[in-house]
């Protein structure tokens, strides 16, 4: 709700410009300037996801797409480099074997919300809260009504008048000039979203299963008192200093290990990267 009014300042704290724009929300509202009322209404609407677009399809990469990358043009649609032959990552060079794919995530900026105040009450049993803007009371009016002290400033109606009809609108008001306070400090610059570089991509895939996996890299078992199992007449080998793979599951990020020969005796397949589509396709 918008109204044109022009008061002498606007309601938002240390801003000293003329109101023009009044805001609502609660059933109770306040005038600000040009600037606050646009960073206002900017929190209190949730905004459509940012879009980005394939490189070959240049459709908008939609939340949950698949996706693959080329290693020249990047994140593209998986199916949009279906045709092309997949290289090793590390060296370029040609290869067999599934595509290492993963689901886009688009970047979101949904609506702040600002946490209702918790009334307390002072040694007059009338409501009141300590806030990191200041103290908002309420006191009860021998007029009739109720009055909001915000500070030095006294809260209005949308109305002009300095009382509200019951206690409960008293605090509808106090919790909007709040959210206002608090809403009008904080940057509404666009979130900047994940780089390419910044969605970990899986290097290798479970061949019976089919899930992906993020090789973390080769260690060594250190475990003096650990041998195979069962136990025989001639002993046992050590496993202390044995190899092993440490490696991190892409859907739920679980840390498993694994001995090197058996993360290498097959059940394991690497995943390779699209080569430049443009490149080896024309």
């Amino acid at each position: 709700m918008t109204r044109e009014h022009y008061l002498k300042k606007c309601a938002s704290k240390d801003c000293d410009k003329p109101s023009i724009h009044y805001f609502e929300c609660g059933g109770v509202g306040s005038y600000y300037c040009r600037e606050c009322y646009r960073q206002i209404v900017a929190l209190s609407t949730p905004k459509a996801e940012a879009e980005e677009p394939c490189p070959v399809c240049e459709k908008p990469l939609a939340d949950g797409d698949t996706c693959a990358t080329d290693i020249e043009l990047g994140k593209c649609h998986a199916e949009c480099l279906a045709d092309s032959p997949t290289v090793d990552l590390k060296t370029g060079e040609p290869m067999d074997g599934p595509i290492g794919t993963f689901p886009h995530v688009a970047p979101k900026a949904e609506a702040v919300t600002v946490k209702p105040l918790e009334w307390g009450e002072t040694s007059y049993g009338n409501p009141e809260v300590t806030t990191i803007v200041g103290v908002y009371r309420i006191n009860e009016s021998m007029a009739g009504g109720w009055s909001v002290v915000a500070g030095k400033l006294i809260l209005k109606t949308s109305d002009g008048r300095v009382n509200f009809p019951t206690k409960d609108a008293a605090k509808a008001a106090a919790q909007a000039d709040y959210e206002a306070r608090i809403l009008s400090a904080i940057d509404t610059s666009p979130v900047p979203a994940l780089t390419d570089e910044a969605v970990e991509r899986a290097t290798h895939r479970h061949k019976k299963r089919g899930t992906d996996y993020v090789l973390l890299g080769i260690g060594k078992m250190q475990a003096e008192s650990w041998f195979d199992a069962p136990l025989t007449l001639t002993g046992n080998a050590s496993v202390d200093m044995r190899e092993v793979a440490i490696y991190r599951s892409v859907d739920d990020g679980s840390i498993w290990v694994r001995p090197r020969e058996n993360f290498e005796d097959g059940r394991f397949e690497a995943l390779a990267a699209f080569p430049s589509k443009g490149g080896t396709n024309g």
